[in-house]
């Protein structure tokens, strides 16, 4: 657990995702998916239930391949990140990231927070080697903060969302330790 006081001056704290926190956390993603279109969902087709969120962090708890991390600010979630580890045993090793922000905290450190602590975790589990993630190509703040940890770029995966009808190109990126 680890409380900051950001750039606006709030007070935060960084922790892992407990199932009691489900209820929070799909009130969050159904802001967060209505605030941007960096996800791979909107609200129309949120794949995520207070029940499958319970299950999901109830089964992660004591995983050494996966972790969900919530960031708090006055009692309400506002960001989320998880690592997600592969099953079968010749991909132990390789996990997919996945990070969100509420747009009010963009541009405040919490997203580099995240990073640093998903990063970490996956470090001293032992078992991660590798972390994948996409992210869309038209977006370079992101670019940008998965680079400052060490993300390389490994291809373009064209035409992979469609926003509002519009073909969306999706960029993959790995880090290796």
């Amino acid at each position: 657990m680890e409380t900051i006081t950001i750039r606006n001056g709030k007070t935060i704290l960084l922790r892992k995702a407990v199932p009691e926190d489900a209820e929070t956390i799909v009130d969050y993603l159904k802001k967060v998916c209505v605030e941007t279109d960096n996800l791979s969902f909107g609200l129309e087709d949120m794949p995520i239930t207070v029940e499958s969120e319970i299950e999901y962090l109830t089964a992660i708890q004591t995983s050494t391949k996966s972790v969900h991390f919530v960031v708090i600010c006055d009692d309400e979630v506002i960001a989320t990140s998880n690592i997600s580890g592969k099953s079968r045993p010749r991909m132990a090793h390789v996990a997919s990231l996945g990070i969100s922000v509420l747009r009010d905290y963009w541009h405040y450190g919490v997203g580099s927070m995240l990073m640093e602590a998903m990063i970490d975790w996956a470090k001293a589990g032992g078992v991660i080697r590798k972390i994948n993630l996409t992210v869309r190509s038209d977006n370079p703040v992101a670019i940008a903060l998965y680079r400052k940890f060490g993300f390389r770029y490994v291809g373009t995966l064209h035409d992979e969302m469609r926003v509002d009808g519009r073909s969306v190109d999706l960029d993959e990126m790995e880090l290796l330790f």
